[in-house]
């Protein structure tokens, strides 16, 4: 079953994810409502059960979480690649950027995960 849902619904989001950034709240709220839909078929929980334990235990992130991190992603491999074909600084420069890619990382988690 899990199998399924993931191929016809989880998929489908994940490839659709790019374009979730400037939906509105409304079509929002749907998307985690077919998420959280096929969070409880795959896990057999009542419908009164709340969602948020069920996706943890799926190692799901909510539809919000999912375009953030996605679009985190991009960003940064955007970056990265920008950065490898254009830096022509001294090491000491190259630590310099590590340290500060790495410094923000923490303030991705935290938006991520406790937001």
């Amino acid at each position: 079953m899990k199998t399924l849902v993931y191929a016809f619904i989880s998929s489908r989001i994940d490839y659709y994810n790019s374009t979730f950034t400037d939906i509105s709240g409304q079509l929002l709220q749907r998307l985690q409502a077919i998420q959280s839909a096929a969070a409880h078929l795959i896990t057999e929980a009542r419908r009164s059960q709340h969602v948020t334990p069920i996706l943890h235990q799926l190692h799901w992130f909510s539809i919000r979480q999912r375009t953030l991190l996605k679009t985190a992603i991009w960003c940064t491999s955007v970056v990265m690649v920008w950065l490898c074909l254009t830096c022509r600084h001294t090491a000491s420069q190259r630590h310099h950027m590590t340290v500060s890619v790495t410094f923000a990382l923490p303030y991705l988690d935290n938006y991520l995960f406790h937001a």
